[in-house]
């Protein structure tokens, strides 16, 4: 784990979703007046749950309850979506388009090879999928899920391909200014976990927590606000700021998915426009697909 300020901003850096974990449950000294991570005065279904406790509990033993919502919400792209997807496997036969030199020295007569398309996972490039948990006070907790579960969906699909999926989470990116305000006096809160590495197997349960569930903002990055140096406290004592993009975040990632507006991202809930994402972000992703009916 690795945290300091670079700059006008103070950034968390953690390398395992365990390690972010451990993190929260240290003791830790609040520097700013509001302690809304901890608190109910904002109600559990703005927040995500009812309690920071709790919150800690499904980000843990993962969020069953929202991976069967994600499943739900999603099935209908899904799996239309998973019978595009190409893999392209070697058969290795007495005839072929092909052959192996180092089969046909060692005399193997199945040394002819040839690609079928098949669904078994592959092999695969390495991509890097981030998203940015942080959302406008006004973005419905319906919203926050939607977009969670698109892009959880995305990585399903991703590793179904044959690529290995790095994943990482932003429980919270802002700032003092308003994002269309230019100033050089602008003080910022940006962190970063890592929560599947490449060669982790993909845990839908609590991936459904840290994309989907806004505890991931409301409990976790305001956390990280409350207990920043108080310099930067004060971006939690005033409202908690706003949400802004991390450029160091948007810059090292494949698919990065930035901070939510209420006024713009009310689109994820709708099955077509989300199908319609994702299938242009495999495709810009290099994922083969076959021909839409």
């Amino acid at each position: 784990m690795q945290e300091g300020e670079k700059g006008n901003t103070y950034r968390y850096e953690f390398e395992s979703w365990g390690e972010f974990l451990d993190y929260l449950k240290q003791p830790h000294k609040t520097n700013s007046r509001c302690s809304d991570s901890h608190g109910g005065s904002l109600g559990a279904v703005w927040s995500g749950t009812k309690d920071f406790d709790d919150a800690l509990k499904l980000a843990t033993e993962g969020w069953q309850e929202g991976c069967d919502k994600i499943k739900k919400l999603t099935a209908g792209f899904v799996d239309k979506l998973a019978s595009l997807i190409e893999v392209q496997e070697p058969v290795y036969d007495v005839e072929g388009s092909g052959f192996d030199v180092a089969l046909v020295l060692e005399g193997v007569p199945e040394h002819w090879v040839r690609f079928e398309t098949d669904y078994r996972e592959g092999a695969g490039r390495i991509v890097k999928i981030r998203l940015a948990a942080s959302c406008s006070g006004g973005t419905d907790t319906s919203v926050v899920f939607a977009r969670g579960a698109v892009m959880a969906a995305l990585v399903e699909l991703l590793e179904l391909a044959g690529h290995r999926c790095e994943v990482y989470v932003n429980p919270v990116d802002a700032s003092s200014e308003s994002p269309r305000v230019e100033s050089s006096s602008k003080l910022n809160i940006s962190t970063s976990v890592l929560f599947k590495a490449a060669d982790q197997p993909l845990d839908m349960a609590r991936l459904a927590f840290a994309y989907c569930n806004g505890a991931t903002l409301r409990r976790f990055g305001f956390y990280l606000m409350e207990i920043a140096p108080p310099k930067y406290a004060k971006l939690a004592d005033a409202g908690y700021s706003y949400a802004a993009d991390s450029p160091a975040s948007a810059a090292d990632a494949d698919l990065y998915l930035g901070v939510a507006n209420h006024w713009k991202d009310t689109q994820w809930a709708n099955p077509e426009t989300a199908r319609a994402w994702i299938l242009a972000r495999l495709k810009e992703l290099g994922v083969a697909l076959t021909d839409e009916d």
